[in-house]
């Protein structure tokens, strides 16, 4: 397969990226909703509608060339074995119970996610949803083209060490990244406001600085505290 910068040039033709990587209800989707924006904007007499059918027409635009990017990142990853690829999950298990509160659904889901990718006897004791942010150098020198590095994974600490679930555009599991117990470095934890930070440095693998909402502040605790535990410090 082609390079993901190769894959971002031809994005520039919309859906040629998922098409060659061999997606093509994506493409056949990224050409649906640009054909309907561009009927919209062609026929409707309302300036508005003209308007903001053309608005967003370039968000769908520039958005696919970006996931189609993130796309060929993770195949790429795939390919090499810096990530291994994930089981299907079971939707009929993350569905979320109805009589739960809304703030323990996040972690639920989280949960039984990372659980349908553990090995045999592996347990799971706490999980969350994150995106890996780029560095802050990233953005300095390439700018919003930073963004396209951006990746949502689903981390759970288990009796194993550190289970990673990589999710694609969809938001289905795409690669897992196991990182075991003695391979993990420091595991630091900074509250914000909104969203909370997850800094995960291990051996063999690149940093990760992960931004997890409030909802999940107590489990991303939970995960910096057990590993302090675990390690005596």
């Amino acid at each position: 397969m082609p390079s993901p910068f190769v894959i971002l040039l031809l994005s520039i033709i919309p859906g040629l990226g998922f098409f060659v990587m061999k997606k093509p209800k994506i493409g056949i989707g990224i050409w649906v909703m640009l054909l309907v924006c561009a009927w919209i904007y062609f026929t409707t007499t309302n300036e508005a509608m003209s308007s903001y059918s053309f608005q967003f027409a370039i968000l769908i635009w520039i958005g696919q060339i970006f996931s189609a990017y993130r796309e060929a990142k993770i195949s790429q990853r795939l390919d090499n074995g810096s990530v291994f690829m994930a089981s299907p999950i079971n939707h009929e298990v993350i569905t979320n119970p109805i009589d739960m509160p809304r703030k323990a659904r996040f972690g639920y889901k989280a949960m039984q996610i990372v659980k349908q990718q553990a090995m045999p006897g592996e347990q799971v004791v706490y999980a969350v949803l994150g995106r890996v942010m780029p560095s802050m150098g990233s953005h300095i020198l390439f700018g919003a083209f930073a963004f396209a590095n951006m990746r949502e994974m689903y981390i759970g600490y288990t009796s194993k060490g550190l289970l990673c679930v990589e999710v694609d555009m969809m938001a289905e599991p795409a690669g897992v990244i196991r990182i075991a117990v003695e391979d993990i470095k420091s595991i630091q934890y900074k509250q914000g406001i909104l969203n909370d930070q997850l800094g995960i440095d291990a051996n063999n693998q690149d940093q990760l600085n992960c931004k997890v909402s409030y909802l999940l502040r107590e489990q991303s605790q939970a995960i910096a505290q057990a590993f302090a535990q675990q390690n005596g410090t």
